[in-house]
């Protein structure tokens, strides 16, 4: 579905999280640098081996961390894929800590602008994304939770993109219908499909280039506000 400028009609914006508002601060020299200090000492290029494969397990599970104390029983999880992976056994008790510690995220400089621009106009604003229940933690502790109305993730409602139903969710929570919102995210199937399946208009928001030829596509979040 091809998101069409339509500025009087949309209410409400639901945005992703990874990649279109926040980004990975690359890990693994952090990572690397703590495991030598603990006493572990790794070659980065063994550390993101294994920190590859953290990343797949933490995907394959994320929906098991929808509340504190599973989300302390994947981070444990996570942590022995990462032991395994280094060849620690038994896993480092501190290991979780580490891990949890290197994993750092920062806004994308286009974010906060454009939630506060946006917010001004009375639109409604909801993050939808496939992560455990601490991502409006992450969103407070970076300065952009404050101008988010919802914060909808996956491992609360049940469901991962591109299921329409988590973003069924995110309008319920707003109280806007699909006709009056759009969607921002940065993968065709998950975010734009997902959307589409949900009977809402949705923009792919294109950082690195990847899809030159997509038509309801911006490359940073400044341009987002003609589509909306």
């Amino acid at each position: 579905m091809s998101a069409l400028p339509n500025p009087e009609g949309t209410r409400a914006l639901l945005l992703d999280a990874m990649g279109t508002l926040v980004r990975l601060v690359p890990p693994v020299p952090d990572l690397a640098r703590a495991l030598a200090c603990a006493g572990y000492p790794n070659s980065e290029e063994r550390v993101a081996a294994a920190m590859r494969d953290e990343i797949a397990y933490y995907r394959r599970h994320h929906l098991e961390g929808g509340t504190p104390a599973a989300v302390r029983r994947l981070r444990a999880a996570c942590a022995g894929v990462l032991a395994n992976g280094l060849e620690l056994a038994p896993p480092v008790p501190e290991l979780t800590q580490l891990l949890v510690d290197a994993l750092q995220f920062e806004v994308f400089p286009d974010a906060l602008p454009l939630l506060r621009r946006l917010r001004n106009r009375s639109m409604r604003i909801a993050v939808v994304s496939d992560w455990d229940c601490t991502l409006a933690e992450h969103l407070d502790r970076l300065g952009v939770g404050a101008w988010i109305e919802e914060v909808v993730v996956s491992a609360v409602v049940g469901v991962a993109k591109p299921d329409p139903r988590i973003f069924a969710a995110a309008l319920e929570r707003l109280g806007v219908p699909p006709e009056f919102a759009v969607v921002c995210g940065d993968d065709p199937v998950r975010d734009m499909a997902g959307a589409h399946a949900a009977g809402i208009r949705s923009v792919l928001i294109d950082r690195e280039g990847r899809y030159p030829d997509r038509g309801s596509r911006v490359v940073t979040l400044d341009d987002l506000s003609d589509w909306i």
